[in-house]
């Protein structure tokens, strides 16, 4: 939500994918109250835009530019170092990084990072 506020008037939109048939429009909609997320969340149950971008680990950001390619992927910050391990104080903040040069007119110097978490089956 907060890099969503930030970048808004950057012409950066912000979509979640639900890449899983078991979760309901209900289901997803109670997840995004639950959580306030103020993007939209939408569900991707035949995995089709998760396979066009790649993703593979849940979660995972994928930045794609206005042209439909990929120029980041992998994970938000380096808060999760590995599976279940996380870091007190926030370090490595790649998406954030990403963006900014995105709204800067600037090279992106990451281009991929592993992300941490579970499988996307």
């Amino acid at each position: 939500n907060e890099l969503q506020q930030k970048f808004a008037n950057n012409n950066i939109h912000f979509y979640g994918l639900v890449p899983d048939k078991s979760f309901s429009d209900a289901d997803v909609n109670a997840f995004a109250k639950q959580y306030k997320i103020t993007m939209p969340l939408l569900r991707d149950s035949e995995q089709k835009v998760t396979r066009y971008t790649g993703a593979s680990i849940t979660p995972e950001v994928v930045v794609v530019n206005e042209k439909g390619a990929t120029v980041y992927r992998g994970r938000i910050d380096n808060w999760a170092y590995e599976l279940g391990k996380k870091r007190r104080v926030i370090t490595q903040r790649e998406l954030l990084d990403v963006l900014t040069a995105i709204s800067n007119g600037k090279d992106i110097k990451v281009k991929k990072t592993k992300a941490i978490g579970c499988f996307i089956e």
